[in-house]
């Protein structure tokens, strides 16, 4: 079903919500860039008409100079306010769009491990990156949508409006044969044309977008494979598996030759050489039409003696930057609809919901580490399967005692590690710990008494102090003391 404006607004303006929870600041400095770039034409609009009717009349030598000061003076006011909330735009930008892998950091910090190791959520957040690669749908172009289009459309057409509307408001000398003009019916015709293009111009620019974003999906499988079998083929290990089972032909010829997803021969391509093609220059040709038709009106007003030379030029810049305004608002709005998709995937993977009950009991603090686990009758087996991964365990240890855990591949021997952690509950019968369910106790306090190092470990790229200690600010003597427990070789380097 066709994503409504409604569903749309409300998915970026969630957005932009997230924006301004991380950084208010990039808001306010593109909303003051906006006012501020559009500020100093508008300026010099105005004050130029004052100095051009001067010099179409009284040419007072005292009152140009005036009026060139005055000039001056303005932009060079509006010029530096706008640089040093660019300046200010800009510092932000950098900082919040380092900001979006904090926004998936924490949703996967915060997600069950059962999710996470959901093959659909891992498929989900790699279907979010490649649609950003792709198109820049999504985080990102939502606030680009604010920046760009939004803010600055309104701006220009408020400040086209202001300095233009009076020209309606000016009549047509009665004995001009132009003086059908001051017709109600004139303006409203004139109106209605204006109107009608403004409706035009979004839904043809939409039709034409709709291309692409219909294209998406076989564009993340062209990005899949183009990451694949391009970037990384230089890799020693994908090369030396492409020798060994003669892949050359599969991967030059048909994944970079048939396959190829954006080749010019490709339905994109032929898309944008047609229809695709076709919608947005109609688009464009209609905003340009709607500036020429206000040219046409105020041409003939000015023409029938309705104002002067200066007033010309004051309603000519003004109409230009009220349409300016109108398109970018207009392209705002398609923007919105077609971002609206794309981010109805980031927030299927936000809105991920926690199922795991996380307890309210506090983990009994013991000096001495005393502590009994038991599996009682366990049964578990992963999501999507009827295997049992582990059937009927009933086993019981102590914290504190080696306790070697063998079997065979697949025998389940990772699983117990990852119920007694409870990175997974078990679907039948309990885990004790000291005699109480652990999904009892509060899971932080739980998890905090294991210390486990799964196959598949990993370094971070960190110094060894904060690898050891997890953590930037750590106790330099305390992560000696463990790499010294453990007999680690550098730790007496």
């Amino acid at each position: 079903m066709k994503l409504t404006y409604r569903e749309a607004w409300k998915r970026n303006v969630r957005e932009w919500r997230i924006w301004w929870k991380l950084c208010p600041s990039v808001f306010i400095s593109s909303a003051l860039t906006s006012v501020f770039g559009v500020a100093a034409p508008l300026a010099t609009v105005w004050l130029s008409t004052q100095l051009i009717s001067e010099l179409a009349g009284k040419r007072d030598l005292q009152t140009l100079l005036q009026w060139v000061l005055l000039i001056l003076i303005t932009q060079a006011a509006l010029q530096l306010a706008k640089g040093l909330c660019s300046r200010w735009k800009e510092y932000s930008l950098d900082v919040v769009y380092r900001m979006d892998e904090q926004v998936y950091m924490e949703k996967m910090t915060s997600l069950d491990y059962a999710d996470i190791d959901r093959q659909y959520v891992y498929d989900l957040f790699s279907q979010i990156r490649q649609n950003e690669n792709y198109t820049g749908y999504g985080i990102h172009m939502a606030f680009h949508i604010f920046e760009h289009d939004f803010v600055t459309g309104v701006v220009q057409i408020v400040g086209g409006m202001a300095l233009f509307v009076t020209m309606f408001l000016q009549r047509v000398p009665a004995d001009s044969p132009l003086a059908f003009l001051n017709s109600p019916l004139t303006a409203v015709a004139v109106l209605a044309a204006l109107l009608l293009i403004a409706v035009l111009v979004p839904l043809l620019y939409s039709k034409g977008q709709q291309y692409l974003s219909d294209y998406t999906p076989k564009a993340r499988f062209g990005n899949r494979l183009f990451g694949f079998f391009g970037f990384n083929i230089r890799e020693h290990d994908r090369a030396s598996d492409m020798r060994m089972y003669r892949q050359q032909e599969n991967i030059c010829s048909v994944y970079f030759g048939r396959s190829n997803m954006f080749s010019a021969d490709s339905e994109i391509g032929k898309a944008s050489r047609g229809p695709m093609g076709l919608f947005t220059g109609a688009s464009a040709g209609l905003s340009m039409g709607a500036v020429g038709l206000v040219y046409l009106f105020v041409c003939l007003k000015a023409g029938g003696g309705t104002f002067g030379v200066g007033e010309l030029t004051q309603y000519v810049g003004a109409a230009t930057q009220f349409f300016l305004g109108i398109s970018a608002l207009l392209d705002a709005v398609t923007e919105i609809r077609i971002n609206g998709e794309f981010l109805g995937t980031t927030y299927e993977f936000l809105d991920i919901p926690n199922k795991m009950y996380q307890g309210s009991l506090t983990t009994e603090k013991r000096s001495d580490r005393k502590y009994e686990i038991e599996f009682k009758d366990v049964s578990f087996r992963y999501p999507g399967t009827e295997q049992y991964a582990l059937r009927h365990v009933n086993l019981k240890f102590s914290v504190g005692s080696r306790l070697a855990v063998v079997g065979p591949n697949g025998s389940g021997k990772t699983t117990f590690i990852k119920l007694l952690c409870r990175l997974y509950d078990p679907e039948e019968g309990q885990i004790l710990l000291n005699g109480i369910d652990i999904r009892k106790y509060r899971y932080e306090d739980y998890i905090g008494i294991f210390s486990a190092v799964f196959q598949d470990f990993r370094l971070f790229a960190l110094p060894l102090g904060e690898n050891v200690a997890a953590c930037c600010d750590y106790d330099r003597a305390r992560v000696q003391k463990a790499l010294d427990v453990v007999c680690f070789p550098s730790s007496r380097q």
